[in-house]
């Protein structure tokens, strides 16, 4: 049995409950069977943590920092404990917070990325189209862009971005993408990830363990419509699941991040159904792995 940590995290940006904020409440709904279906995996779920919706005065940015600070120590609490942390979303921004936590708890530990998103949510400040904070927080974690949100969130030790990958990207806005270039990160399509996995086990080589985030638009719109920016061309779900195993075969999950699931917008339910599939089949494999970490650094 693997304790897992639940670290719900019901806001879109500073909003409370609104669009993705909703996810969170969808997928730990009665009807979703979600802590029937994780026991039934032999996963336990040793704390579920609550978030106060009372981020306090300021404007956007700096009450994401408050909220983000708030994940962070909820992830270096599961960590010390050494129960997985599950993070459920929200929006992507949550990975500004894993991260801080996860190298606040094991700076020991070599840790790399995986991203699946339709998204490079590689943008700054600088090269944004739209503003939006939540196409930056992979950037902003591997230190690009957003200095006083990732200070305000303790987050000091950025990710390498050789040890990186994004997988299943379809959209990414020009000045990102020039950005993008300029990194060591390995970038794959949907339609290259589908060819082979062989570079981002390669990014995964000198790593002991890796967070891995993914963004439900990573799929295709006919198994998760209920996105905000849906793109076509997605994943299936079965291949998603597919893809997080086999690099979990190669090294074990630190943390994991489910994010972008509103719920508004899929009334049949099919886009928290898919998500529930997709945690539920990753976490299985992951559950086994994180204990070999757990047992080895016991042994240190």
């Amino acid at each position: 049995m693997t304790d897992i940590a639940l670290i719900p995290v019901p806001f879109s940006q500073d909003k409370f409950r609104e669009g993705m904020g909703q996810g969170p409440d969808a997928l730990l709904a009665p009807k979703s069977r979600l802590m029937e279906r994780l026991g039934a995996r032999h996963l336990r779920v040793a704390s579920t943590e609550i978030l106060r919706d009372d981020l306090g005065e300021g404007d956007m940015l700096a009450r994401l920092g408050r909220l983000q600070a708030t994940v962070a120590k909820c992830v270096a609490e599961a960590l010390e404990h050494e129960h997985l942390p599950v993070i459920l979303g929200g929006d992507c921004c949550n990975a500004i917070g894993a991260w801080s936590g996860i190298t606040r708890a094991r700076p020991d530990l070599t840790t790399g990325v995986v991203w699946l998103d339709a998204h490079g949510d590689w943008n700054t400040e600088e090269t944004t189209l739209s503003g939006y904070i939540g196409g930056m927080p992979y950037a902003a974690i591997c230190g690009y862009g957003n200095a006083g949100l990732r200070q305000a969130v303790g987050l000091t030790n950025v990710a390498a971005t050789e040890r990186c990958s994004l997988l299943g990207v379809r959209d990414l806005d020009p000045p990102e993408k020039a950005l993008l270039d300029t990194t060591k990160v390995t970038v794959l399509t949907t339609e290259q990830v589908r060819r082979g996995l062989a570079p981002a086990m390669q990014a995964l080589a000198e790593v002991d363990a890796f967070y891995l985030n993914v963004d439900i638009d990573v799929l295709d719109v006919r198994e998760a419509p209920g996105v905000n920016y849906p793109v076509p061309g997605g994943l299936s779900s079965d291949e998603a699941i597919r893809i997080a195993r086999v690099l979990i075969t190669s090294k074990p999950i630190i943390a994991f991040s489910l994010t972008a699931i509103d719920s508004t917008r899929d009334p049949s339910g099919q886009t928290v159904e898919t998500g529930i599939k997709v945690l539920v089949e990753i976490l299985e494999e992951a559950g086994r792995k994180s204990r070999k970490l757990w047992l080895r650094a016991a042994s240190a």
